[in-house]
């Protein structure tokens, strides 16, 4: 009797090489129409038909709108807008907003002590 096949395991080599080329597991499912829990599937698969191959990357982290985000929000700040304002233009909260002007002050303060830093003589 064949052995039975599944799409796991049908598909396991092409996703675990979308997976090397630092695809989400998220991103995965959706490209190839299937489940997150199939798409773990079949990098485990994967990795087992070969053992001698490279690692698939570790859990990427998610990406952080404050973090992409933060040069617009100080730059919309400076012109005088209200936190709520940039809020509704972006369409997130404005704790969100509030986290990324904290992140824009703290690079101003990074970026103007290496200013300082730099004419000094190393001590």
């Amino acid at each position: 009797m064949p052995e039975p096949t599944f799409w796991a395991k049908e598909n396991a080599a092409e996703v675990t090489a979308a997976r090397k080329l630092g695809a989400t597991h998220e991103g995965l499912a959706e490209r190839f129409g299937v489940t997150v829990p199939t798409i773990r599937k079949a990098l485990k698969l994967g990795a087992a038909a070969d053992p001698n191959a490279p690692p698939t990357p570790r859990k990427m982290p998610r990406a952080r709108w404050q973090d992409s985000h933060y040069p617009e929000v100080m730059a919309m700040r400076k012109t005088g807008k209200l936190m709520r304002e940039i809020a509704a233009h972006f369409g997130v909260s404005e704790p969100l907003v509030k986290w990324a002007v904290e992140l824009g002050e703290a690079d101003e303060r990074r970026r103007d002590s290496e200013k300082s830093g730099a004419g000094q003589a190393p001590a």
